[in-house]
């Protein structure tokens, strides 16, 4: 069975995405940022640089999903892996929570864990697994549009989201913008990127000044908001979020720049970088889990003992729990896979007739053809790690697992 190759470029930018994800969970879950606004300006840079990677991450993994995605046909079997991974550990630390940590819970704890996807449990799974089951359909159209076409399409798009998100600053209501439309126009940005690219920023120098000022701008608007939210403007404190929303003008700037920087990098096939990026789902989902949530920042990390007055401080426990975390929760995801994933999986094949039923209703068009890597036969090694998902994971089918991705 052939397999299209990782990228490790991308899935070193997937490692590096999910890491500012958990960073921006230091600051937010673990009550740093609210609490270093009284202090110093250098602890307030460091603070909004660490909260700028919620949006950031997710819309890079969304532009990496996306962008394999384009050209991978519709898997019912891939689909369901990221449903049962979801399932998994929000059932099992519900679990946990009950009979190791003796915590009570009442009936609609249990229902949210038992059924994640209806009851939004995570957010970025459910708009996910929503965006696989159309992305055949987008897939068509992005196939069938010329240049000047899909320029006109990105241009309303872009008008209606990012730009809706300028204009209407006066009101902090988000008129267009839900998180299915938004992944939708991420997935049709990452179309023409694979279809036409974007040439200026495929000079990997400017792709990173664009990033680079991106983010400082962005910083510099979120200091502002809150200080002057903090000398009493109800103006600017209803706003305060605006600078850092997914679709904020500068926040997608600085995604699109830092995927084409990292899209003109060739590393060739880094197993060792392979390997790491394709847990990045399970460390999402288990790191940010709703039941160990309050666990993970304040008795784990101990986000309490953070000196609010030192920048340098606040950078090297954000750094160091990130790391921490992912190693860990990339450890315990690992296990899931050999012990759990692959038995279960390995026992659907008399289903695979249903399958194939299911996959031929949207695989009714062939792929577009795109400037990705040839495809190869994956070792044994990996067919063992089985993976077959998508969420980072996207197009290939992994070098020993899958993966999925992040949230705010």
């Amino acid at each position: 069975m052939k397999k299209k190759v990782r990228q490790s470029n991308f899935e070193l930018l997937r490692i590096i995405s999910m890491l500012i994800i958990i960073i921006h969970h230091f600051v937010m879950h673990g009550g740093v940022y609210g609490a270093v606004q009284g202090n110093g300006l250098c602890p307030r840079i460091v603070a909004a640089l660490f909260f700028i990677g919620g949006a950031l991450g997710v819309n890079i993994f969304m532009l990496i999903s996306s962008y394999f995605l384009i050209d991978t046909k519709f898997s019912l079997k891939r689909v369901l892996r990221i449903w049962f991974e979801f399932f998994f550990y929000s059932v099992i630390f519900v679990l946990i929570g009950k009979f190791c940590m003796h915590e009570t819970y009442d009936y609609a704890t249990w229902l949210r864990s038992l059924l994640p996807v209806t009851f939004n449990a995570a957010w970025f799974a459910v708009v996910y697994i929503f965006i696989c089951f159309i992305s055949p359909f987008m897939n068509r159209l992005i196939k069938s549009l010329d240049k000047k076409s899909y320029t006109a399409l990105i241009t309303v798009l872009f008008i209606s989201l990012v730009g809706m998100s300028v204009l209407t600053f006066a009101s902090p209501q988000r008129i267009l913008f839900n998180l299915g439309s938004w992944f939708i126009f991420m997935y049709f940005t990452a179309g023409y990127i694979k279809k036409f690219s974007i040439k200026l920023l495929d000079n990997r120098l400017v792709s990173m000044a664009v990033f680079v000022l991106s983010v400082a701008i962005t910083c510099a608007f979120m200091i502002l908001f809150n200080k002057l939210s903090a000398g009493g403007s109800k103006f600017f404190e209803a706003r305060a979020g605006i600078p850092t929303n997914h679709e904020a003008l500068f926040m997608f700037l600085a995604a699109v720049s830092l995927f084409m920087f990292f899209k003109n990098i060739d590393l060739g096939r880094n197993r060792v970088i392979n390997f790491i990026a394709a847990t990045a789902f399970g460390v999402y989902l288990i790191h940010d889990n709703g039941i160990l949530r309050f666990r993970v920042w304040y008795k784990w990390v101990k986000t309490g003992t953070v000196d609010l007055s030192s920048g340098g401080g606040i950078l090297l426990r954000g750094i160091l729990a990130a790391i921490s975390i992912y190693v860990v929760c990339s450890v315990i995801d690992r296990v899931r896979m050999i012990c759990v994933e692959k038995p279960i999986f390995s026992h659907l094949g008399k289903l695979d007739p249903f399958f194939e039923k299911v996959d031929s209703a949207f695989n009714f068009a062939e792929p577009f053809e795109s400037e990705t890597e040839e495809v190869e036969n994956m070792s044994e090694n990996e067919e063992a790690a089985e993976p077959e998902k998508i969420t980072e994971r996207s197009e290939e089918e992994v070098e020993g697992g899958d993966y999925n991705s992040p949230d705010k």
